[in-house]
């Protein structure tokens, strides 16, 4: 019998930003790519207004950005080293690539 293989983490097509100044309180709401059970959408409360600038600066210039929802980790996708503003200085041959993640504190 083969078990089901689980996905680790699931694209973030969408997100909303919620931030109650007077609570110091904030919410991100990611609507999650492939998302079939439940809600398609994770909550995540924020620890502090840093770690939201933190989410939101990767969410609005990174594509594509994954959430792992076992782990509560932000990952982007793979990029070329050295691009700097739609310019690779990577040779063809051999290209070196990254990958960041992000582990959320957040309050549960």
């Amino acid at each position: 019998m083969h078990r089901k293989e689980k996905k680790l983490h699931r694209k973030i097509e969408k997100y909303t930003i919620f931030y109650n100044v007077e609570a110091n309180e904030g919410h991100f709401i990611f609507h999650l790519e492939g998302k079939t059970k439940g809600t398609p959408t994770v909550t995540l409360l924020l620890a502090s207004p840093q770690e939201g600038t933190l989410i939101l600066d990767i969410l609005r210039n990174e594509q594509p950005v994954y959430y792992d929802e076992e782990n509560r980790i932000l990952i982007s996708g793979l990029h070329f080293t050295g691009i700097s503003k739609g310019k690779s200085t990577a040779k063809s041959a051999g290209k070196s690539v990254s990958k960041s993640t992000v582990k959320i504190k957040g309050k549960k």
